[in-house]
Order: structure tokens, then C-alpha cells, then sequence
């Protein structure tokens, strides 16, 4: 899939969304959205940094809560797995979205950095690491756990550093470990200037690599902002 192909996924529903938006600065995407930090609408900020979830910070735009819910409504995932969990606002966020459904799903979290809040860390069904995402320990461990659980559907969440580099490593390793059906998620790809841009990374994989699709359907049910606008993959 080429980056053309990915850009005309957006709708010009979308595309009008995004121009009804105001803020400090502009993103260096070519959506030429503001930058996510400072995003308003009608006044209100609905930006990165102002949304949290039981007084927990998410650390996305207000915008993205109604995205995950769509998210987790289509795909129902019984293994959720955040890559740069922070303070972990998102990881209960998904939690009580999923037990809205009936289901209890196992979560782990993944940081360099112990920067969680008391309420994730008091979920039994929650396990922190404290870990790279590309040590080969943890490597293992979740390639193990997805094994163990042949029957269940893995979500996996890209959240954490940003250098392009990094999340294709972070693409073609654990594109290689879920299984079909499974789906991963690339945060960040709004900002096409952000580290050399994760929204870079998804393309280089994307042109390259055939295991994985983009889920256009949904994509273009997303709200905007969305922090990651064509980051929806699902393997083949």
C-alpha cells in the first residue's frame, strides 16, 4: 500500500472536520490540522493533554475516547496490550469498555518508565512491565502469551517512543507475532513532523510488508482529531 493510498482513505467529511478546527500552530501533516496539543473547538480545548478518565490522565484528544470506543465495539479484543502507558488513563478507559461487553479482558502495559497512577495498577486483570518495547525479553513474553491464548483476539496499542525507526521495528516484529485477525494500533500519526513521524514508519512498513491491511471501514467512521488517523492494522 502506497502513502498515496493511505491519504485517500480520509473522507471529505474528515478532511471538513479538521478545517472547522483551531489552535496554536500547524500540524506538519498534510491533513495541515493544528497541532494536537493546542486543538480547539468552538473554543473548547478537546486537545492531547486535556482529556483523563476517572481523573486518570489518557493523554490523547478528547476526541480519541469516542474512537476507542468504536475500536473496542468492532473488534472485542480479549488481550489489550499498551505500548507506552503513562499514566495509564487509556488502560482503564479500554478496561471498562470491554467490561461493558461482557468480557474481562487480560491487559498489559509496557513503559521505560514507572509513571502510572494507583488506579491501572489496582486492576487484577493488569501487568506492568517495565521494559523496551523491543527487549528481547519482552519480546518473548508477549509472543508467549499470544501463543497461550490461541483463541483470543490481541489489540496492540503503539504509544510510546515516536522516532520513525523505532515504531517500523516495533511494526515488523510484532506484525510477525500476532495472528490473523489480530490488530495493532499506531498512535502518533497525525503529526507528520513528530520524531521523523510514526505516520513515516506506517508507510515504509505498509509499502513493503503485505501481512497487514488497513481497516478503511472503520477509519473513516474515526472523529476528528484523531491521534491515529490510519493506524488501524489488521493482519491478514
Amino acid at each position: 500500500m502506497t502513502r498515496e493510498e493511505i491519504i485517500n482513505i480520509i473522507t471529505e467529511s474528515q478532511l471538513n472536520q479538521i478545517k472547522s478546527l483551531d489552535g496554536i500552530g500547524k500540524s506538519e501533516h498534510f491533513l495541515k490540522g493544528p497541532q494536537l496539543a493546542g486543538v480547539t473547538r468552538d473554543g473548547q480545548n478537546i486537545g492531547w493533554g486535556n482529556s483523563t478518565y476517572k481523573n486518570v490522565p489518557v493523554l490523547q484528544p478528547l476526541t480519541d475516547l469516542e474512537n476507542w470506543s468504536k475500536v473496542i465495539a468492532k473488534y472485542q479484543p480479549d488481550i489489550f496490550i499498551e505500548m507506552g502507558v503513562a499514566k495509564g488513563g487509556n488502560v482503564l478507559y479500554v478496561n471498562d469498555l470491554l467490561a461493558d461487553l461482557g468480557k474481562k479482558p487480560i491487559i498489559y502495559g509496557v513503559d521505560i518508565e514507572d509513571n502510572l497512577s494507583s488506579e491501572p495498577k489496582e486492576l487484577e486483570n493488569f501487568t506492568f512491565i517495565q521494559k523496551s518495547t523491543l527487549d528481547l525479553d519482552l519480546i518473548e513474553t508477549i509472543k508467549n502469551l499470544i501463543e497461550l491464548n490461541k483463541d483470543k483476539k490481541v489489540l496492540i496499542h503503539f504509544d510510546d517512543c515516536h522516532f520513525s525507526h523505532h515504531v517500523l521495528q516495533e511494526l515488523e516484529i510484532y506484525s510477525k507475532i500476532i495472528k490473523e485477525g489480530d490488530i495493532i494500533i499506531v498512535g502518533d500519526t497525525w503529526d507528520e513532523g513528530w520524531y521523523e513521524s510514526p505516520f513515516k514508519a506506517l508507510c515504509d512498513f505498509m509499502s513493503t510488508d503485505s501481512s497487514m491491511t488497513i481497516d478503511v471501514d472503520l477509519h473513516q467512521e474515526m472523529v476528528m482529531p484523531c491521534n491515529w488517523i490510519f493506524g488501524i492494522l489488521q493482519k491478514k
